[in-house]
């Protein structure tokens, strides 16, 4: 099963928007890893996906 790329992106945005706005630092710590689901790949996507997503506000 591989990872909702649309819903991880939309969820972080609405995690780094208000954040930004109020000036509060914020970071990002994944403590769940039921979504592996016996696909090590979906951790590595996580990550990519994650700074993807914060790098597209400091460009």
């Amino acid at each position: 099963m591989a990872l909702n790329e649309d819903a991880l992106k939309k969820e972080i945005r609405e995690t780094i928007e208000p954040c930004i706005a109020n000036k509060c630092p914020y970071e990002f710590v994944l403590k769940d890893i039921s979504t592996v689901v016996k696909n090590p790949e979906n951790l590595f996507n996580w990550v990519k996906i994650t700074n993807s997503v914060i790098d597209s506000y400091y460009k």
